[in-house]
């Protein structure tokens, strides 16, 4: 467990005791964003169980985990693969150099 930025914690969300042990009932938010789908999804699970009023936003790669994670206890959820791919769609029918 160590400590970052602005009263921020980082440590190994996956093991029981670790929001326990983060103090979360102090937090005011909680940010679930590693790299697996199911890992973040235990997050908010765990997050929600110690703690209910905690804001959680999780993460998810891919786009139909975002209901799941929903459902776990995140009160706000971002998919950054698929909001790239809708930034990219846009540039892609918006380009002038694009034909049809």
């Amino acid at each position: 467990m160590s400590a970052g930025a602005g009263g921020a914690l980082r440590t190994d969300a996956t093991k029981d005791a670790s929001p326990r042990a983060a103090d979360i009932t102090n937090a005011k938010a909680l940010v679930a964003a590693t790299g697996r789908c199911d890992t973040n999804i235990l997050i908010c699970l765990s997050a929600e169980a110690v703690v209910p009023s905690v804001q959680v936003v999780g993460r998810v790669k891919q786009a139909e985990n975002l209901k799941l994670i929903s459902h776990s206890g995140a009160d706000k959820v971002a998919c950054p693969e698929q909001i790239a791919g809708e930034q990219i769609a846009c540039h892609t029918t918006s380009c002038p150099f694009c034909v049809d």
